[in-house]
């Protein structure tokens, strides 16, 4: 018997020693396999089964457009040192052998002086301030970052306080965001170790607790990774944020199976069995629905159009089962690991009593103040930004938006494409669709929301300026043959179909101006198209998939709110086997999303495509704790004999230091994200934490106060009643008796 002891006691030493090993090792295993590398793809807010990319990607079929990188040059314009460094520039950058041409001051123009005549080279070239030229460069191949970064300490050759450039276009905007990425990835893997160990030892005090908690975490987040891999998808906007919400889904199970472990080793008389398997029976049940739901939220995101949700729905689903086998098959191993487990959570019960004492008790006047306050900020649901501009992906006030910012102003920073063609079936070689066409483009240039245009009439301008021949013995076609010539680029090409039946008009709009919405600019554009004759046939570009993109993430976000407050009405209905708790559930979890996105909308916060799951998983894991609370309060009710007043007065007794430590939890993990560079990273996580705390509030003041208020005896022994033995009662709502 004695040998036996001793060899169980070397299990329990030892299992919790190879889970260590595991833990390591694949760690080992997953940065020699596993790419992490963030990516973001050039057209990454759409998957390329939608109809948005699809015409997108048909404009480009008809015109075949390079890639462009632009350089915003600033300095004494007109000036010859400013002309030479800009020649310079430009030869050095067309040195690169990904760029096969290249625009400038000096390259395009006949001349500087004659570009400040031009009517195609001073809108291309020269900024509406006078201050600075563009230099553009041209490909067709997919820039790695290694290009950008080339680019970069070739422009910081020729800087100084005379000549700065700033550089812009989509492909350097995605690289940045991808940097961006790679950079939050490394800081938020250190960070949540080290702020969880802190966390982690501050409220449970016991290293071997602190050693479970990474390695069950560790791995859920090793093993999501590992998944993610294997369903080929790669770590890209969203996703980057996936371990650490991995690594918080786990500690939520975590942090309930040791408050549960708890209470049985201070009652061994109720409990006696293995404290640590007494733990996870009790926990078990309330942890899987709570997984549940928070799979729920993610499944949500698998059906809606853009891209990146889908891969958050897919990967999120997966790391939440992940999470949850994690937390059961690593982590009681050391609860039993434990050497003295009533010396766990060592606290001052002077200080908790008054607290304990506050969430026994119901608080209508508090509940009425939280609608309230709720209600209050509901009013702004009618004012979200859920189209925010592409430039809200930057900080303010930093030289990287301080300079996309300016581009933005002189030229425009969004692409708007549409192809169209005559109303009348005439062809774009001839005299009256060009003069037609030469009205719609100078109406353009007067809208406030349009940066620049580029269309056939400005190059047919400047190629009539250089043809040495009388105009009238020069054809319209016989200027567009001459433009596919290679040494011009074969822009014709770009704007003019080969039939003659179609043109591109390729509008930079600007990001930050917006008098009207995106989708009503665009609408407004197409009816002036319309109204001079031209019917608008395909739009596409930038701008317009960020509009569809806004659309998407409300509608999305409200129909996906709409189905998962509808499972979990279901899922309360079966674990309360109560309608009035479940009404009770509802209305606790409604608040949350009212709350969260009405208080977005009052403090005017853009809901992008990263931030706006935020609101989904808030609501998830808000239900958490409200589903522990359900679950013991039944099983007090029914296996207890306790009234439901009881019921619920004493789980919120004993349930308020887990839901606030949960809560915590959820809100350090959360608060990593803060340290972003990346605003839509730090909006997400402001929205989860938000969510959290509100969830904390709806969970231990507005449902136990909504669902034991009618709990009360019928001879009137209920809260706050002497009697140590209160009589059984059951819900006149409670239906399913078991």
């Amino acid at each position: 018997m004695g040998f036996k002891n001793i060899l169980a006691k070397l299990s329990l030493a030892i299992i919790p020693l190879a889970l260590v090993a595991v833990t390591v090792f694949s760690g080992k295993l997953l940065f020699e396999i596993v790419d992490l590398q963030p990516k973001v793809e050039s057209q990454f807010f759409f998957s390329e089964d939608d109809p948005a990319y699809r015409e997108d990607h048909k404009i480009a079929q008809i015109f075949p457009e390079p890639e462009q990188i632009a350089l915003a040059v600033r300095g004494r314009v007109g000036s010859p040192e400013y002309e030479e460094k800009i020649r310079n520039l430009t030869i050095d950058l067309l040195g690169m052998p990904s760029f096969f041409a290249a625009q400038s001051l000096t390259l395009g123009p006949k001349s500087p002086a004659q570009a400040a005549s031009s009517p195609l080279w001073k809108r291309v070239v020269f900024s509406k301030d006078g201050q600075s030229t563009l230099i553009l460069l041209f490909t067709y191949e997919e820039l790695g970052p290694e290009i950008f970064t080339q680019i970069e300490q070739i422009a910081e050759h020729y800087e100084d306080k005379n000549f700065r450039a700033i550089i812009s276009g989509s492909p350097y905007v995605i690289d940045l965001i991808r940097r961006y990425l790679v950079r939050d990835f490394q800081v938020f893997s250190v960070a949540a170790l080290a702020i969880f160990t802190l966390v982690m030892l501050s409220i449970f005090h016991s290293l071997r607790i602190l050693v479970g908690t990474i390695v069950a975490c560790t791995n859920a987040s090793i093993a999501t990774l590992f998944a993610a891999h294997w369903l080929h998808i790669s770590i890209g906007p969203l996703t980057a944020n996936l371990t650490t919400i991995v690594f918080v889904l786990t500690l939520s199970h975590i942090a309930y199976m040791t408050f549960n472990w708890k209470h049985i080793v201070e009652d061994p008389q109720t409990y006696r069995g293995d404290p640590a398997w007494e733990a996870v029976k009790m926990t078990f049940r309330p942890s899987f629905w709570s997984m549940f739901t928070t799979f729920l939220g993610f499944v949500t995101l698998i059906f809606v159009e853009a891209a990146p949700f889908r891969r958050l729905g897919i990967t999120g689903s997966v790391g939440t089962l992940i999470a949850f086998a994690s937390a059961y098959l690593f982590y009681p191993w050391f609860l039993r690991w434990k050497a003295r487990p009533t010396q766990l959570l060592k606290t001052a019960k002077p200080i908790l009593a008054p607290l304990t004492h506050f969430f026994s008790r119901r608080h209508p006047v508090l509940m009425a103040l939280v609608f309230f306050v709720v209600i209050g900020t509901g009013l702004g649901l009618r004012s979200i930004n859920n189209d925010p501009h592409l430039l809200s992906y930057f900080k303010e006030g930093s030289a990287l938006r301080e300079g996309l910012d300016y581009i933005d102003r002189n030229w425009g920073s969004s692409v708007l494409k549409i192809v169209i063609h005559d109303e009348k079936g005439r062809r774009f070689n001839q005299q009256e669709t060009y003069e037609n066409l030469t009205q719609l483009h100078e109406r353009l240039e007067q809208y406030p929301a349009i940066g620049s245009v580029v269309s056939v009439p400005l190059i047919m301008a400047e190629a009539r300026a250089r043809v040495p021949l009388p105009r009238f013995m020069v054809s319209w076609e016989r200027i567009l043959k001459h433009l596919e010539r290679p040494e011009y680029g074969g822009i014709s090409q770009q704007f003019v179909s080969g039939d003659r039946k179609r043109s591109l008009l390729l509008l930079r709009m600007k990001a930050l101006y917006r008098e009207e919405p995106r989708m009503a600019a665009i609408e407004r554009i197409k009816t002036t198209i319309w109204a001079k004759g031209f019917v608008p046939e395909i739009v596409g570009g930038l701008y317009l998939l960020q509009g569809e993109l806004g659309s998407l993430v409300l509608s999305s976000l409200f129909i996906g709110l709409g189905i998962l407050l509808a499972l979990f009405f279901l899922i309360g209905l079966a674990l309360s086997q109560s309608i009035f708790v479940t009404g009770a559930l509802f209305v606790s979890l409604v608040a949350i999303p009212v709350g969260l996105l009405g208080l977005i909308g009052h403090l005017k916060i853009p809901l992008d495509m990263i931030s706006a799951p935020a609101t989904n998983l808030a609501i998830a894991m808000g239900v958490d704790a409200m589903i522990h609370m359900v679950v013991m309060a039944r099983r007090l009710h029914k296996e207890h004999e306790k009234s439901l007043s009881l019921a619920w007065s004493e789980t919120s007794a004993r349930l308020w230091k887990p839901v606030l430590t949960s809560m915590s939890i959820v809100c350090a993990g959360f608060a990593i994200f803060m340290l972003s560079y990346f605003p839509p990273t730090q909006r997400f996580g402001i929205a989860v934490v938000s969510g959290s705390i509100m969830s904390a509030i709806a969970a231990l003041v507005v449902l136990p106060t909504l669902a034991g208020s009618t709990g009360a005896d019928e001879d009137g022994e209920g809260e706050g009643s002497a009697s140590d033995e209160p009589k059984p009662r059951r819900s006149r709502f409670a239906f399913w008796r078991n």
